[in-house]
């Protein structure tokens, strides 16, 4: 692999910083207040490259778990034949894992959390773009167990937002602890108790 080039350092630096001055005016000031000529004043840049980044507040507000998301399917893609849940369970605590390990990723995806929370259009948007991701992945690779994937992929969602949401609940700012939170919440979808 090639070392990352000035000019995508340079690109992946202003992105970052944008998500970053979005998260910080989303927290202070709320997503519904915050403007996009704001976050790109932050940044000291134009609207117009922030267009070149992300095509609305909304899309730079949900790129963290995005992210999380595409990973946990490429993820889940590369698993070996095992279990279902084995195989659920695995990804998401590999993805977790690397989340964890890259402190700007892991700090973006907790301060995503509370603002996609805070607004119903900012959660449905983002269920919407999860579901894209998802139809997508399951037309690259379902054939005949289409539903099978579909229905895994449901449990797997709903299980890791119930996890992640116990575990923020809970007061914990141990990464350990939503790793721990999330294995035992697989263990019960696969066991029921």
């Amino acid at each position: 692999m090639t070392a990352e080039g000035l000019r995508e350092r340079k690109k992946r630096q202003t992105r970052d910083a944008l998500i970053d001055a979005a998260l910080e005016l989303f927290d202070s000031k709320g997503f519904g207040r915050t403007t996009v000529d704001e976050i790109a004043a932050a940044v000291y840049v134009s609207p117009r490259t922030f267009a070149r980044y992300f095509e609305s507040k909304e899309d730079v507000a949900l790129t963290a778990q995005l992210r999380v998301d595409e990973d946990y399917l490429e993820r889940l893609s590369a698993r070996p034949a095992e279990p279902l849940v084995d195989g659920l369970a695995g990804a998401a605590d590999e993805v977790l894992a690397e989340l964890i390990a890259d402190e700007p990723r892991w700090d973006q995806f907790l301060r995503s959390l509370p603002v996609i929370a805070s607004s119903p259009a900012l959660t449905g948007r983002y269920l919407e773009r999860q579901d894209r991701l998802q139809q997508e992945w399951l037309d690259r690779r379902a054939g005949a167990d289409r539903l099978r994937l579909r229905l895994a992929l449901g449990w797997a969602s709903i299980t890791l937002y119930v996890a992640l949401d116990e575990w923020a609940r809970s007061g914990s700012a141990d990464p350990a602890a939503l790793r721990a939170q999330v294995a035992e919440a697989f263990r019960l979808l696969e066991h029921g108790s």
